[in-house]
């Protein structure tokens, strides 16, 4: 990349890039901005891809350097940080996370998801989304379990913008898990905003009308289920998704 080449950060990009300029370790970046050093490491590694350097040092330099930081250069999709835990994947985009379940729900993996969205929320002071896909290789929660998704997303009130739930498969088990999850979303109070989808056509445009500066496009949304999707070894989310 050229001196005079244009790059897009977001907001948190060009905070981890001062901090960087001052010498900070991630350790002590992660404490400074409230959040988890592998969140650094991930914003560390975008800022790498999009200012085209292999070190720190070449990062800072180009910063001091004062190149432009304000339009995208590429046309590659962003870098994406996907994680995968006993068969639940995720992916964060901007203030977007997005979750793809293969497995039965279980607590552990609840609060596994859940860690992922309150993680998003220390990077977001004006709220996340959550799009949360359920293949019918699932089950549904049980009550205990219900009750805590009841109480972890009414203690996020307007910090979760938006949290969508799109059940996949066929339609029997497509009533189930929008029953389920209305009755969860309608007794936490959050009902207005949170939302069960009923395709994922459906699902993608709700993320996309609580959309902020820093939600992806419908594109790249596209892009990630598939990453998902192939991460699981399960058919292709257009493929599956419910009637």
């Amino acid at each position: 990349m050229s001196k005079d080449a244009i790059v897009e950060l977001t907001a948190r990009e060009r905070q981890v890039l001062g901090q960087l300029a001052e010498g900070r370790a991630n350790k002590e970046i992660a404490e400074e901005l409230g959040c988890t050093v592998r969140t650094v490491e991930f914003h560390i590694s975008n800022l790498l891809r999009k200012v085209g350097v292999s070190s720190r040092l070449e990062l800072v330099a180009r910063g001091q350097n004062r190149i432009t930081l304000v339009a995208r250069v590429s046309q590659e999709g962003p870098f994406v940080e996907v994680r995968l835990f006993s068969g639940v994947a995720c992916a964060a985009l901007g203030d977007t996370l997005v979750v793809l379940w293969s497995t039965p729900a279980t607590p552990q993996r609840w609060s596994w998801q859940w860690a992922r969205v309150e993680e998003l929320m220390q990077e977001y002071a004006t709220g996340v989304v959550c799009l949360s896909l359920v293949l019918s290789s699932s089950t549904p929660p049980d009550s205990a379990l219900r009750a805590q998704m009841k109480a972890d997303i009414a203690a996020a009130t307007a910090r979760l913008r938006r949290f969508v739930i799109v059940p996949l498969g066929d339609s029997v088990w497509s009533a189930i898990v929008r029953t389920i999850g209305r009755a969860v979303l309608l007794l936490s109070g959050q009902s207005e905003q949170q939302k069960v989808a009923a395709s994922v056509d459906q699902g993608l445009a709700l993320v996309l009308q609580a959309a902020g500066p820093s939600t992806p496009s419908r594109s790249d949304l596209e892009r990630t289920l598939g990453e998902l999707s192939g991460l699981l070894g399960v058919p292709a989310i257009a493929a599956v998704s419910a009637s």
